[in-house]
């Protein structure tokens, strides 16, 4: 199987070339004794393949990484309206009136920048147009050292989008994609079409909340188009245009890569059309196929010509769910009898098995119902795909056609909605937890050790990959580092700090104008980073007329310690007699210091009873200003200042001297 090892040769090359770029030397000494391993394993034939293949992964990343040796956009320029230039990657992600889009190579006033920016706009160009944006740029939190390769560094809220440049079928499709919106919307109930957007042409239309279901019952692989759109589509037109021309293949090819273009290149999509591709030419010729090599291969492409989508969320779990089709399930369901359903039990188990380490990390979420509930939607997207296709096709021929076999469409989707929600209400149907990347890349090789010890006899094979695995196993052990994201509610602002294992949350309360939403608001943004608790909640204001909405989450997340400023209020002390006996509360001033678990915090007060907190960790200054803390005329210095945009206006009569400011 040469493409599998080539594939292997290419990623070294490309995870090398990262390493030494972030001067990560752990990974690159893991990196290096995986190519070692490969060697002693592999017959000699093969030497060629691994070793081209990882000169080429190093050479297309070299490409690849010249962009992100730019510098990044002065702090000055962020939180004002300025011009930008960039060039579109890819289709609009948002369905209605309010669309975005991710541009990259970003210049402004000639001078080219690093990374890429999500633009948010009333109307979105085609990929690959040239475009200059005007609007506030914002600056998003710091990622990863690999993620940053693949997400946005940065967020206009456009004023007005002008295209320079485009190019004509891709204005075609735009135009194409709009249409199939507008007429689905129009033909279809609206929580089935947002559905039947996402999933079947790839149009982006539901929202965080919405997509929860499917994440937690483990079926948000719905929203990726991949082989079962693909080998429905193929199969079908295949088989109508093979009683009329001799060639059915050549056609049928050429309308999956019509499809292709519909839905955008996005990982998925060309794996599936490359494998589905793979198929019809060995089909063609008369050739064997080998299933492993031919998604070796289709990664293998989309590597060469972008690299760093080896770090993005799709390319992992599309081609991971492939491989655990291919050689996981085979050696479950080889125990078991032959047929249909254990075969289908089989692949589900052995593609959640590989997979929910991927979910913890990227979604701090692990479906517990995960193989219950693929079990029985999975079998029956088999009857949805193919009246989702023909609704499709009618859509794009004709609105009146449209609106006749929507009825069906509708009962179709609205019975999948059930069914996912009904398998998100069972108690703890998912549980929020986060694993670091050292424990990913662990489980993996054992994994592989596993796979490769089942699979081969000869035992010195397997006491060379035992070095491996423990180089890797020591890096479990490594703590999670140190971030803050701030969260910009309805009426009050909060911060998440999380350090090593420690989190603490910081609240500013205000007068709500949604305490509802504002709780699930907060509610959503702990589940998304695994954290099942609060070991210490900060109050940067004192409650005057109403409380908090994230009072509620002392209960509910059982809040060790609470930390209030000490101001004279009723409620407060309503508050304080109410949890006595439950937690910890400490009551301060501005000259006061709560040291915990390596941080020491502080409040710092504005006009009138508005307070900042100022957070010391590691020798550094944080802080962590809400929307309605006022500065006095005195001066202030921090190392890290965080605070809404909209507060640059207020700071200009303030002596401040920041490092590094941060909007949100």
């Amino acid at each position: 199987m040469p493409a599998l090892f080539a594939l292997f040769g290419e990623i070294a090359g490309i995870f090398s070339f990262i390493s030494v770029f972030n001067r990560n030397f752990l990974v690159l000494c893991i990196i290096f004794l995986f190519v070692l391993f490969l060697l002693l394993i592999v017959d000699k034939r093969y030497y060629v393949y691994i070793i081209l293949f990882f000169i080429l992964g190093i050479f297309t990343t070299t490409l690849a990484i010249a962009p992100f040796k730019n510098p990044e956009i002065p702090e000055h320029l962020c939180g004002v309206r300025t011009q930008i230039t960039g060039k579109v990657k890819e289709f609009s992600k948002g369905a209605g009136y309010t669309k975005n889009f991710e541009i990259s190579h970003l210049s402004i006033e000639g001078e080219k920048f690093a990374g890429s920016a999500r633009v948010y706009a009333e109307t979105a160009p085609a990929p690959f147009s040239t475009v200059v944006v005007k609007g506030v740029i914002s600056k998003n939190s710091s990622q990863n050292n690999f993620q940053k390769f693949t997400g946005c560094s940065y967020t206009i809220f456009s004023e007005d989008v002008s295209v320079t440049r485009s190019f004509a079928p891709f204005d075609f499709f735009t135009d194409l994609r709009d249409t199939i919106e507008d007429r689905i919307l129009l033909s279809m109930k609206s929580e089935e079409a947002f559905l039947f957007l996402s999933s079947v042409p790839g149009i982006s239309s539901m929202t965080k909340d919405e997509k929860l279901p499917f994440i937690d019952t483990g079926t948000a692989h719905l929203f990726a188009i991949s082989g079962l759109h693909f080998g429905i589509l193929g199969e079908t037109s295949y088989r109508a245009l093979a009683l009329f021309t001799p060639f059915a293949y050549e056609f049928s090819f050429a309308i999956l890569a019509f499809f292709l273009f519909l839905v955008g290149f996005r990982v998925s999509a060309l794996r599936a059309f490359f494998m589905y591709g793979a198929c019809v030419i060995a089909k063609a010729t008369g050739k064997e196929l080998i299933p492993l090599n031919t998604l070796s291969f289709a990664a293998l492409i989309i590597l060469l010509v972008t690299p760093f989508a080896l770090f993005s969320v799709s390319f992992q779990l599309s081609f991971l769910a492939i491989f655990a089709i291919l050689i996981i399930a085979p050696l479950f369901y080889q125990h078991f009898p032959q047929n249909f359903g254990f075969k289908m039990l089989a692949a589900v188990i052995s593609v959640q098995l590989l997979l929910f380490p991927l979910f913890a990390y990227y979604f701090h979420n692990v479906s517990l119902v995960a193989v219950m509930a693929n079990f029985i939607v999975i079998p029956f997207l088999y009857l949805l795909m193919p009246i989702s296709l023909i609704q499709l096709v009618l859509t794009v021929i004709s609105f009146r056609l449209a609106l006749l076999f929507a009825p069906v469409t509708n009962f179709f989707f609205s019975v999948l909605l059930s069914l996912v929600k009904m398998f998100s209400k069972v108690p703890f149907a998912s549980l929020n937890i986060q694993f670091n990347g050292y424990f990913v890349a662990a489980y993996f090789a054992v994994i592989s050790l596993l796979i490769f010890s089942y699979t081969t006899k000869k035992t010195w094979r397997k006491l060379v990959f035992i070095p491996l695995i423990l180089l890797v196993a020591a890096s479990i052990f490594v703590r999670p580092g140190f971030c803050i994201t701030p969260l910009q509610l309805s009426g009050e602002d909060g911060f998440i700090v999380q350090s090593g294992n420690d989190v603490v949350y910081i609240s500013s309360p205000t007068y709500l104008t949604s305490e509802d939403k504002d709780l699930y608001s907060i509610q959503l943004a702990l589940k998304e980073r695994g954290i099942n608790k609060i070991d210490l909640m900060v109050f940067n204001a004192p409650f005057k007329q109403r409380e908090s909405s994230s009072v509620q989450l002392v209960e509910q997340f059982s809040v060790k310690s609470i930390v209030l400023p000490k101001v004279e209020s009723e409620l407060q002390k309503a508050f304080i007699a109410l949890n006595a006996g439950k937690t910890q509360i400490y009551t301060i001033s501005d000259a006061d210091k709560i040291h915990f678990k390596g941080m020491t915090f502080r409040l710092v007060q504005g006009t009138g009873d508005n307070y900042s907190v100022v957070l010391e960790h590691e020798g550094r200054t944080f802080l962590l200003a809400g929307r309605q803390f006022k500065f006095d005329n005195s001066s202030f210095s921090a190392d890290v200042a965080y605070f809404p945009l909209g507060l640059l206006e207020r700071l200009k009569n303030a002596q401040l001297r920041f490092g590094e400011i941060h909007g949100y």
